[in-house]
């Protein structure tokens, strides 16, 4: 029930949310349960998409279309893991050396950047595969999702710049730097893998 009230207040009361994340002992399981609920969820839409017959268009993996969501099923969780400990790396070295932990950082960004990726991203392309796939490889979908895709990452910014400005207690500024860099790498991997 903890971590459910902390994806809540993620998405409705981030700043609230983030100030009792730091002061939880657990805060690490907290954003580890973010980054895991959307390995998870993402990869179920993946079996989803394989299953409904849907192909990739333009992944930058050399994988065939037509089977290209069976195999993000399966990485989608490693990958979500890896893009989070690489955004977390980049950021704690980048940061001048403080008492914070890289595991405190972990979890405290770890909540915003899985769990604020769901409903503007997630949410929807899961509802148009169960719903209506045709939908898939219509034009109309592919722009609506560009701007899902910009606004859930400009989201996901937000929070995790919210949350190195509070743990580290920086300047609006530098955290917005420091989490730039840290999104910057952690994306990297994602676009790889990630239609």
């Amino acid at each position: 029930m903890k971590y459910l009230s902390y994806a809540t207040g993620i998405v409705i009361r981030p700043s609230k949310t983030i100030s009792a994340l730091i002061a939880d002992p657990d805060r690490f399981k907290v954003g580890l349960f973010g980054v895991l609920a959307l390995g998870v969820l993402y990869a179920a839409t993946a079996f989803l998409l394989y299953a409904r017959g849907i192909s990739a268009v333009g992944p930058f993996l050399t994988l065939p279309v037509d089977t290209y969501y069976l195999y993000e099923g399966f990485f989608m969780l490693p990958v979500s893991l890896a893009a989070w400990l690489l955004m977390g790396s980049t950021v704690y070295l980048t940061v001048p050396r403080t008492d914070v932990s890289y595991r405190d950082l972990l979890g405290v960004i770890g909540l915003p950047y899985g769990i604020l990726v769901l409903p503007l991203m997630w949410l929807p392309e899961t509802i148009v595969v169960i719903g209506w796939p045709a939908v898939w490889i219509t034009d109309w979908w592919s722009t609506l999702t560009a701007l899902r895709v910009g606004l859930g990452t400009l989201w996901v910014y937000a929070g995790c710049t919210l949350a190195v400005k509070e743990l580290y207690d920086l300047s609006l500024s530098r955290s917005l730097l420091h989490t730039l860099a840290g999104l910057l790498v952690g994306m990297a991997a994602s676009v790889i893998f990630i239609r």
